[in-house]
């Protein structure tokens, strides 16, 4: 079984990333092969062109990094979107990445690899409330690409690393790493 993190966030040991990190810790002591994957340490360029056409859709920059990070996703079990809030929204970095799905957007090989996968949403930002500007579009997703089960954890946090010292957030990011094994391996 594979997990990713797919990390929009461009600050490595942030609260994302410790997030994260506790939930693929989870994953991985209940025998997952696991990866973090730092999108801003990737060249992913921004969507091209599209025609109206879903089904003749191809990705005109694919001399990039993105369809490696495709193929990742495709090929997980488990994964994990993490994001910061970001004027209303997840980062740029992930925004570009999850653009650039709309390329295979029907696309019968990666719907089919995503129909079932568990996924979790992490985001973490300054406001309460502000989650749903990540959360809302993952579900949008979520919903389009059927993924059997879609778990969310929202923290509000003030300074960079901080969950560290939050036991019951930390615990709840680990706790949802069992959940997702738990529910990947339930068929």
């Amino acid at each position: 079984m594979k997990a990713i993190a797919l990390l929009g966030s461009p600050r490595k040991e942030g609260n994302t990333d410790l997030l994260a990190t506790e939930v693929l810790r989870a994953c991985r002591e209940q025998g997952c092969q696991v990866e973090k994957i730092y999108l801003d340490d990737l060249n992913i360029r921004p969507i091209g062109p599209m025609v109206d056409d879903f089904k003749q859709r191809r990705d005109d920059r694919a001399d990039d990094d993105w369809p490696a990070t495709a193929a990742k996703l495709m090929a997980a079990d488990i994964v994990i979107w993490a994001s910061p809030v970001y004027w209303q929204g997840v980062t740029a970095q992930m925004k570009c990445f999850v653009d650039r799905l709309s390329t295979r957007y029907v696309d019968r090989q990666l719907l089919d690899a995503l129909r079932g996968q568990v996924w979790i949403a992490i985001t973490t930002h300054t406001m309460p409330g502000e989650g749903r500007w990540v959360l809302e579009p993952i579900r949008v997703w979520a919903r389009h690409f059927k993924v059997k089960e879609l778990m969310e954890l929202d923290v509000t946090v003030r300074r960079w690393g901080a969950v560290k010292d939050m036991p019951d957030i930390m615990q709840q990011a680990y706790d949802l790493g069992q959940a997702a094994v738990a529910q990947a391996r339930a068929s």
